[in-house]
């Protein structure tokens, strides 16, 4: 499924190679945090019945400390105060009438998991549902964490090319500076003819 996720996000990319990223989740309690908050593809509980809190899951960080599972990692500092992200998260899960998170869950394992005339998602504007809950936690906060892109859209790929590009956004329009850590120690790589191979960015 990661590797499906990378490959469906590949048009966000200027050469169409595959992301770095399958999946995005908050840490509501910054360094101090034991949980990840985020609206899983693939729970290790299962879904158990995701209706009441529109697919919001509390993961136990130790899920993704395998290097080996989780090879690519990246984190990042919002310029968010924890109270108010916490509450913001509350808000999302009361948010199914207009943003129905579990809508975009079922979308996303039709294509996943390969149902027939199940196309990418994103080429309908549908996101990643963990994306789209960061989205709208930092939207509802003031914070634009992809300038330029429908909340509904957003992905993985979409948050790193900010982060990565719009430092300059930031730091005229919040006076702030996104700051962060990242490692790749995977790297799908498909050469074009003619080209050489990429170097990771």
């Amino acid at each position: 499924m990661s590797f499906r996720l990378r490959v469906a996000q590949s048009h966000m990319r200027h050469d169409l190679t595959p992301s770095h990223w399958s999946h995005v989740g908050l840490l509501t309690n910054g360094v101090a945090s034991e949980t990840v908050v985020e609206v899983p593809l693939d729970p290790e509980q299962g879904f158990d019945f995701p209706t009441p809190r529109n697919g919001r899951q509390d993961t136990p960080l130790r899920r993704f400390r395998s290097a080996a599972e989780f090879p690519n990692i990246a984190v990042f500092s919002l310029p968010l105060g924890a109270d108010d992200v916490r509450a913001a998260v509350d808000r999302f899960e009361k948010t199914r009438p207009t943003l129905d998170a579990l809508r975009f869950v079922l979308q996303w394992l039709g294509f996943l998991w390969g149902v027939s005339g199940a196309g990418n998602p994103l080429h309908e504007n549908v996101g990643i549902p963990s994306a789209i809950m960061l989205e709208f936690v930092t939207a509802s906060l003031r914070f634009d964490l992809t300038p330029g892109l429908e909340t509904r859209a957003s992905c993985p790929e979409a948050i790193w090319q900010s982060a990565k590009w719009w430092e300059g956004y930031y730091t005229r329009s919040r006076e702030v500076r996104l700051t962060g850590s990242y490692t790749l120690q995977h790297v799908i790589d498909w050469p074009v003819r003619g080209r050489r191979p990429r170097q990771p960015d």
